[in-house]
């Protein structure tokens, strides 16, 4: 585990190139570097030694210079299960890479589930990509063969400057059930793909999924 490693580290501002290359029984890497404030980039293949890392939750979060995420951070990874966090609060991301979970065919969960309760409600927690306030767009292939994802609740809750998603994004994610407040607070969405969820037949909880988007217009899904 390394989990919380470098957790306050503010004034990192490298990562150096194969830090984890020796580390091929590393599991976990929660919070690692979360609220690492001046981290401006991750080094390609960062993980890629890690053949057996399974969580992720909240390990960049927070981490309110990063700019950019290399496309195959994850992709020494396939068993990976939990992206609950992961890059909530990056603020100054404006983009993510289209083959970022390429290869991640395990991926269950980039929302709340394991802050879950017994009744269904999540005792706290984020989203992926929760109050990345910066991010422009979301590439239609970003969950291509995922199709193990169940849980997407606050994804891409507070992402301030999306104006619109793209039509497959979920296409691929048909046992998806939770998507509470993922959109909430996505306050420049203009318009939705009228087929957005064709292929999510399992969906059952929706709370707040578009709150607070102020410029929804037309046809909803």
């Amino acid at each position: 585990s390394f989990d919380s490693t470098f957790r306050g580290c503010e004034n990192l501002e490298e990562i150096p190139e194969g830090l984890f290359d020796n580390c091929p029984a590393a599991q976990s890497f929660s919070r690692t570097f979360l609220g690492c404030k001046l981290l401006e980039s991750i080094p390609d293949g960062l993980f890629s030694s890690c053949r057996q890392a399974s969580s992720f939750y909240a390990t960049f979060a927070r981490c309110e210079s990063l700019k950019s995420i290399p496309e195959d951070l994850f992709s020494g990874c396939p068993g990976i299960v939990a992206l609950e966090g992961t890059f909530a609060g990056c603020v100054s991301l404006t983009e993510i890479p289209e083959g970022l979970f390429a290869g991640n065919s395990e991926l269950q969960y980039i929302g709340l589930y394991s802050m879950r309760d017994a009744s269904g409600g999540y005792r706290g927690g984020s989203g992926i990509f929760e109050g990345c306030s910066s991010l422009k767009a979301v590439p239609e292939d970003l969950f291509s063969g995922c199709d193990k994802i169940a849980d997407a609740s606050c994804a891409f809750k507070g992402c301030s400057s999306l104006t619109t998603l793209p039509a497959g994004l979920f296409s691929s994610c048909k046992g998806i059930k939770y998507l509470e407040s993922t959109f909430s607070g996505c306050s420049s969405l203009a318009s939705l793909p009228a087929g957005l969820f064709d292929s999510n037949r399992q969906m059952i909880v929706m709370t707040e999924m578009f709150s607070g988007c102020r410029k929804l217009a037309g046809e909803s899904p």
